[in-house]
């Protein structure tokens, strides 16, 4: 059987918080059922060393200039992170979307990558890939602390919309609110959160098998 392999996009900017956290327990709950991992995100943390998923830091990158370079080539001019996220999300079978709510949408380290998708669009634009039926499967986690009267919704917005442009499809949502200080997302109350979460990444394994599986027929 092939081993899916999946891309895990965290956006939170703090290191230890709910995000990395629940991020390093959903990695090391998907490498256990066999999947290549790689992580992207604006920090390391210890628990990323202790697994053997890939690891690329997206901290202070730049957002998307609007130069129209990539609308000639279809390759944004910019040389940072970047520059591995994008194969990246190519040649994996799935992705795992894991935010911070912000005001209403996802941090603005998070809002940089996606706004550098517009890279993949003029790709689209330029014939440079083939859009089809094929569409790898997209988990969209969004945490916060439920305070912002708008709540969690809006955050998944930016992540669809980016999801669109790798040729993803988000199979499944999830939004966990009452998560402020660092470490809240282990407590008891939010147990029936975690277990949702790992049901849905394990439904997106599955998914991501099939996906590689087609993938490969298809080539």
């Amino acid at each position: 059987m092939m081993k899916p392999s999946l891309l895990f996009i965290c956006g939170s900017p703090r290191a230890y918080g709910n995000c990395m956290t629940l991020a390093e327990d959903l990695v090391s709950r998907a490498t256990l059922a066999g999947c290549e991992c790689t992580v992207a995100a604006p920090l390391k943390t210890l628990g990323f060393d202790e697994t053997s998923a890939a690891f690329t830091s997206f901290m202070g990158m730049e957002g998307c200039r609007s130069c129209g370079g990539c609308k000639k080539t279809g390759t944004c001019v910019i040389d940072d992170a970047m520059r591995s996220i994008y194969p990246t999300l190519e040649r994996v079978d799935g992705v795992v979307w894991i935010s911070p709510t912000y005001f209403g949408s996802v941090s603005s380290q998070l809002k940089a990558v996606i706004d550098r998708f517009q890279a993949l669009y003029s790709r689209r634009l330029l014939g440079l890939v083939e859009v089809g039926a094929l569409r790898k499967p997209v988990l969209s986690i969004v945490l916060g602390g439920g305070e912002d009267p708008y709540g969690n919704e809006a955050a998944f917005i930016p992540l669809e919309s980016g999801s669109h442009m790798f040729e993803g499809h988000v199979i499944e949502r999830l939004s966990i609110t009452g998560v402020d200080q660092a470490g809240e997302i282990n407590e008891s109350a939010h147990s029936e959160a975690r277990q949702s979460a790992y049901e849905m990444l394990d439904t997106l394994v599955a998914q991501a098998q099939v996906f590689a599986e087609q993938r490969t027929k298809s080539e």
